[in-house]
């Protein structure tokens, strides 16, 4: 999961500031052929995307009302799709996970805005297969992440639902989303429910967020702690405000200390506006400046194919290989063959890689 942070301040939804207790998570899809964040997350953070419309979602209605002559009125909590030319997939938070959305409408028992966390993952002409599993790939990931946070099961009833089975409970409006899109390819809720228990399952801890190569980087920090139980339960502590925290273990003084920190921005002053919102919901918060090294790509180092690439000769590839973690089997140049377990799977432009 390549999960990023840009909140929808601008959004009367956000501005409302009204909370809910997490009972579950909602999928939508967008219902428009366009995969790419840009169309509804902004500003551009540098890896979105410009949006020369201007009609994404993070404007006010007043402001909707006066570009588009319509209201806007409604706001989910994440979006998954494209970042800009196509250089990966990546799922953006606009809302804290606690906060009410305007998502799911209503129906005869009530509204899922109260008590269910949302995504809306960006369709594209909904025929290609390789783009339509990737996203829910990073949906299911998601969701795990969420129901970690949470401690949700997402095998209990109706924890994971789309929009489509909140409409048959009575909780939302009449929508087909999601599985207008995938029941195609033999995708069901329940098949998603048993992913997402797979996943977390496997227990993997939070990963401290993977800065771009050889770049700048800027971290808000919101502690620092000697014993490392302390920090991380001030890192749980602000994944249940909403913020993708991490430790950084580092040496000082020749002793370990812990640091809790949010957010990796190649801009500063996304990383300073983050940081006012911190400081806003209660947290000491300041930004600390990271140089980090350019990793490169060897004989053995574990990759991942990006989204939507092609075999070195331009040839095609199955959906599962965009979500496999291969090894680096052989390399010439630009030419790096990857495989599984000394089985050879495909041979690869080393610029269509990403290093794990």
């Amino acid at each position: 999961m390549d999960l990023r942070k840009l909140i929808f301040t601008q959004n009367d939804c956000y501005k409302t500031g009204v909370k809910m207790k997490v009972k579950g998570i909602m999928l939508h899809s967008t219902g428009a052929p366009n995969p790419f964040l840009s169309r509804y997350v902004q500003p551009d953070d540098g890896h979105l995307g410009k949006n020369i419309y201007n009609n994404h979602w993070n404007m006010s209605n007043a402001e909707a009302i006066r570009r588009f002559g319509k209201t806007l009125s409604k706001c989910c909590h994440a979006f998954i799709g494209y970042l800009k030319d196509k250089k990966g997939i990546a799922t953006y938070q606009v809302l804290p996970w606690d906060h009410r959305g305007w998502h799911a409408g209503s129906g005869r028992n009530g509204s899922g805005n109260d008590g269910y966390i949302s995504v809306e993952i960006c369709e594209d002409n909904l025929n290609d297969k390789t783009y339509a599993m990737a996203v829910l790939q990073e949906a299911k990931e998601w969701a795990a992440y969420l129901c970690k946070i949470y401690k949700l099961n997402p095998l209990g009833k109706d924890v994971i639902i789309d929009h489509a089975r909140g409409h048959a409970m009575g909780i939302a409006s009449n929508h087909g989303d999601i599985l207008h899109w995938y029941r195609k390819w033999g995708v069901t809720l329940d098949s998603i429910r048993k992913d997402v228990k797979a996943i977390m399952d496997k227990d993997q801890p939070t990963p401290e967020p993977k800065p771009p190569s050889g770049k700048t980087l800027y971290r808000v920090q919101v502690g620092a702690f000697n014993v490392k139980t302390n920090a991380t339960n001030y890192m749980n502590k602000l994944k249940k405000d909403g913020y993708d925290a991490f430790v950084v273990q580092v040496t000082k003084d020749g002793k370990q200390l812990y640091r809790v920190q949010v957010g990796a921005f190649s801009v500063k002053s996304n990383a300073e506006n983050y940081m006012k919102q911190l400081q806003k919901d209660g947290y000491d918060a300041f930004i600390v400046q990271v140089i980090t090294a350019t990793p490169t790509i060897k004989v053995g180092s574990k990759v991942k194919v990006k989204a939507g690439a092609g075999t070195y000769t331009g040839g095609g590839l199955q959906s599962w290989v965009y979500t496999t973690i291969f090894s680096v089997m052989e390399l010439k140049n630009n030419r790096a063959v990857i495989g599984l377990n000394g089985t050879v799977t495909a041979a690869m432009n080393i610029n269509d890689l990403i290093l794990q």
